[in-house]
C-alpha cells in the first residue's frame, strides 16, 4: 500500500503532457519550416506587423513599471523578508546580482556591448542624421538606455507578483497559470491553468531561443578563429556539446555549486577583460565617452524612452528599442522563476534594487568600455567596423574588435569566447532550472527539480537553435521569436498586477510569512513553524505548504 502511494506520489510531481506538448509543437515547427522555407519570412512579417502598431504601449510599460517597482520597495512590501524575518540568504549579494545578471541578459549582451554603438549611428533615434558625429554622440548614450535601467527593471514585471505568491500568502504555485488561478478572486477554468502553464514555457524557449541564436555563432567564430578551421554546423554541434558538458556538471552540482560558481568564473573573466581594456586601451577615450554619454542618456532619458516618432519614416524606438523590450519580455518568464528559487532570505528591496540599480551599473560600465574601445578603433582608421559590420555580419565584426583589443588576437578571442560559453551556459542551467520547476505541480523553497528533468529540458533548449541554423536562419528570425513570445506575457502580467494590487490593500498592516504572528497564531501556523525549526536544525530551508 506504501509503494502505491510513493508510486502514486511520484506520478503527479510533473505534468509530462507539457514537454510532450513542447516536443510535438518543435518537431510540427521543423516540418513546416522544411516544407514551406517562406515561413520564416511570414513570421518576421508578422511579428513586425504586431510590434508597429502597439510600439507605443510597449515603451510606456518599462517606465511604468520603474515607478511601480519604487514605490513596493520603498514602501512596506519593500522591507517583507522572503522567507520569513529570520530567512538567512542563501547566496552573497554579490553572488546574488551576478547570477541574475548572468542568467538574465545572457550572450546576447556581451555582443551587444561590443556592436550596438554600429547600428545606432548607422540610423539613429530622435531624428539625427546617419554617419553624422551626432549619431556617434549619442550612440553609446541609446545604448546605455535601451539595455540599462528599462530593460533590466522588466526582469521584475512577473518576479514581483510571482514572489508576493510563493512567499507572502505562502501558496505553492510558481508557474503562470498556477500563480495566476491562484492569486484571481474567482475560480480559473482547469484550462485556462494549463493554457497559461503552456505559455510561460513557450515564453521561456523563445527567450532562451534568441540568447543561443547570438551565442552559438559567436562560439563558433572563436573556434575557427584560433585554429583556422572553417565555419560549419558541424563545429555548431560540437559548441552545444561542450555547452551541454558543462550545464550537465553544472546541473547536477546545484544552483549553490553550479550556476553560483560559473557567475563567479565568468564575473572574473569579465572584470579581467574590461580592466585590461581600461588601462591599456584607448583610457582617456573610454572615460570621456562614458561620462558624456551618462549625462546625454540622463538629459534625454524621457525622449528616448517614448521614441514612437510618428513623423519620421523611420522609429529607432519601433525598431531597436522595441526589440530589446520584446527580448527582455521573454525573460521575465524564466526570471519570475529563477528570482522565486534564489531570493531566500532576501527583501523585496534587495530584489527590485538588485534589479534596478547594480545590474544597470554593470550594464553600463560593459557598454561603455567595450563599445568605446570599438569606436575609437573606427574614429582612428585602425578597424573599419561599419563595413565588416555590413558585409560580414555581427559575428565577423565581434571577432574583429575583440582580436584587436588590448588582450591582443589570442587573448582576446579566448577571453571573449570564454565570456560568451560561461554567459550561454548559465543561462540554460537557470532556464532548465525553471523550465523543469514549471513542470512540476508542487515547488518547495530550497528543492531544485530532478537532474534528469533539467537535463531533458536542455537537449530541447539545444535543439531549438541546431535545427534554425541548419535551415540558415538568419538573427531576425530570432528578432522576431522574441518579438512573438513577449506579447502573452505582457498581457497576463498587467492582470496579475491587478490582482496583486488587491492583495497588497488586503494584506496592509499585516505581516505575513513564516514566524510572523498571524502565522503563528494559528494551529497550522504552529504545526508548520515546529517543521520549519526542525529543517533549519538540518540545515536545511522550509517547504511551503498550500
Amino acid at each position: 500500500m506504501q509503494d502505491q502511494k510513493t508510486s502514486g506520489a511520484k506520478a503527479r510531481d510533473y505534468d509530462l503532457w507539457i514537454i510532450i506538448l513542447i516536443v510535438c509543437i518543435v518537431i510540427a515547427l521543423v516540418i513546416w519550416l522544411f516544407v514551406s522555407p517562406g515561413a520564416m519570412t511570414a513570421i518576421s512579417d508578422a511579428a513586425n506587423a504586431f510590434a508597429a502598431n502597439i510600439t507605443w504601449f510597449f515603451l510606456l510599460v518599462p517606465v511604468a513599471m520603474i515607478v511601480v517597482a519604487l514605490i513596493i520597495a520603498f514602501g512596506p512590501v519593500g522591507k517583507i523578508r522572503m522567507g520569513g524575518p529570520n530567512a538567512t540568504p542563501k547566496y552573497s549579494f554579490y553572488s546574488y546580482w551576478g547570477m541574475l545578471w548572468c542568467a538574465g541578459f545572457g550572450s546576447a549582451t556581451v555582443v551587444l556591448s561590443f556592436l550596438d554603438w554600429v547600428d545606432i549611428v548607422q540610423a539613429p533615434p530622435l531624428g539625427i542624421e546617419a554617419l553624422s558625429n551626432e549619431a556617434y554622440r549619442f550612440s553609446t548614450a541609446q545604448s546605455m538606455f535601451d539595455w540599462g535601467l528599462t530593460t533590466c527593471a522588466l526582469n521584475l514585471f512577473l518576479a514581483i507578483p510571482f514572489c508576493y505568491c510563493f512567499y507572502v500568502r505562502k501558496k505553492n504555485a510558481a508557474r503562470l497559470g498556477d500563480v495566476f488561478a491562484t492569486m484571481a478572486p474567482g475560480k480559473v477554468p482547469e484550462w485556462v491553468v494549463k493554457l497559461f502553464n503552456f505559455i510561460f514555457i513557450f515564453v521561456v524557449l523563445g527567450g532562451m531561443t534568441t540568447t543561443l541564436g547570438y551565442g552559438i555563432p559567436k562560439l563558433t567564430a572563436c573556434i575557427c578563429a584560433l585554429t583556422g578551421a572553417t565555419n560549419t554546423n558541424i563545429i555548431n554541434v560540437v559548441m552545444m556539446v561542450v555547452l551541454a558538458v558543462i550545464f550537465t556538471g553544472s546541473a547536477s552540482l546545484g544552483i549553490a555549486k553550479g550556476v553560483q560558481n560559473l557567475t563567479r568564473i565568468n564575473m572574473i573573466i569579465l572584470y579581467i577583460f574590461l580592466g585590461v581594456t581600461i588601462i591599456l586601451g584607448p583610457t582617456i577615450f573610454i572615460l570621456d565617452n562614458f561620462v558624456q554619454s551618462f549625462g546625454l542618456m540622463v538629459d534625454n532619458w524621457f525622449s528616448m524612452a517614448t521614441a514612437t516618432e510618428p513623423l519620421l519614416d523611420y522609429s529607432y524606438g519601433e525598431g531597436q528599442t522595441l526589440f530589446c523590450y520584446c527580448y527582455s519580455m521573454a525573460y521575465v518568464a524564466m526570471m519570475a522563476g529563477f528570482m522565486i528559487t534564489i531570493s531566500y532570505g532576501r527583501t523585496f528591496k534587495e530584489m527590485i534594487m538588485s534589479c534596478l540599480v547594480c545590474i544597470p551599473v554593470g550594464v553600463w560600465v560593459m557598454f561603455a568600455i567595450n563599445g568605446g574601445m570599438g569606436m575609437k578603433m573606427q574614429l582612428d582608421g585602425k578597424l573599419d567596423l561599419l563595413a565588416i559590420y555590413n558585409e560580414e555580419g555581427s559575428t565577423a565584426a565581434a571577432i574583429a574588435t575583440v582580436q584587436n583589443s588590448p588582450l591582443g588576437p589570442i587573448l582576446g578571442v579566448i577571453a571573449f569566447g570564454l565570456m560568451m560559453l560561461i554567459f550561454v551556459a548559465t543561462a540554460m542551467d537557470g532556464t532548465s532550472v525553471v523550465l523543469a520547476q514549471s513542470t512540476m505541480k508542487k515547488v518547495a523553497v530550497g528543492k531544485e527539480p530532478s537532474f534528469p528533468m533539467k537535463f531533458i529540458w536542455c537537449i530541447i533548449l539545444a535543439a531549438i537553435p541546431l535545427v534554425m541554423d541548419a535551415m540558415g536562419a538568419e538573427l531576425w528570425l530570432f528578432e522576431a521569436v522574441a518579438n512573438v513570445t513577449g506579447w502573452p506575457v505582457l498581457v497576463i502580467g498587467i492582470i496579475l498586477w491587478i490582482f496583486l494590487y488587491k492583495w497588497i490593500k488586503q494584506d496592509k498592516g499585516i505581516e505575513y510569512g513564516p514566524g510572523s504572528k498571524q502565522d503563528l497564531e494559528s494551529e497550522a501556523g504552529k504545526a508548520e513553524a515546529a517543521l520549519v525549526a526542525a529543517r533549519e536544525a538540518e540545515g536545511k530551508e522550509p517547504e511551503l505548504t498550500d
